[in-house]
């Protein structure tokens, strides 16, 4: 956090990590529910990624086996109606998550109005403080697009990429490295 004085007003700065690290303490300790949403989120977000990683192993080594073409589609789709369950399921949490964090944006609101009832009338007049409350405003009062709730949203984003990376990147450490140049070869001829 960095701190300087303008004009008598004293501006905090603080970073990303900070945030996250201030909204995960404070929904822990307010709306536990919130943070189990986001984690079955992330969860779920990286369970159909994980699916599709395995998907042509699983349809190789059923054509191996000598599966039946209506044995292999009865398995493939019944996998694919796993993979829209986990699609809805996660689509469903999320909607609660929104629900849950986005019904919290009166009460940071009302801490904005708190906090500008405590200034310096002084200090209200000034182009500063009208610039510092501005942004705090539209920090939490701009809906969808307000810093607080994309603090929530693109954690939870970050995360499930992360997770997705590192899933991607131990599957493509286990294959033989003349496969990975194939798949890459693929990928740019598509």
């Amino acid at each position: 956090m960095s701190q300087k004085k303008e004009s008598g007003l004293e501006v905090k700065h603080y970073s990303i990590w900070a945030n996250v690290k201030y909204f995960i303490k404070y929904y822990r300790k307010d709306e536990p529910l919130l943070l189990w949403l986001c984690l079955l989120e992330i969860l779920l977000g990286t369970m159909v990624p994980a699916i599709g990683i395995y998907l042509p192993k699983i349809v190789v080594d059923l054509l191996m086996k000598g599966v039946t073409v209506s044995r292999l589609i009865f398995l493939l789709g019944g996998l694919s109606i796993v993979m829209m369950a986990i699609y809805g399921m996660q689509a469903g949490i999320a909607e609660g998550k929104y629900f849950v964090y986005n019904s919290k944006r009166p009460y940071w609101i009302g801490l904005l109005a708190q906090k500008r009832l405590k200034v310096h009338y002084a200090d209200t007049e000034s182009g500063d403080a009208r610039k510092a409350y501005w942004n705090a405003y539209t920090a939490t009062a701009w809906g969808d697009g307000s810093a607080i709730n994309l603090t929530v949203s693109s954690t939870v984003n970050l995360a499930t990429n992360v997770l997705c990376f590192a899933l991607y990147s131990t599957v493509l450490g286990i294959l033989d490295m003349w496969m990975v140049l194939l798949l890459m070869a693929i990928s740019l001829i598509d």
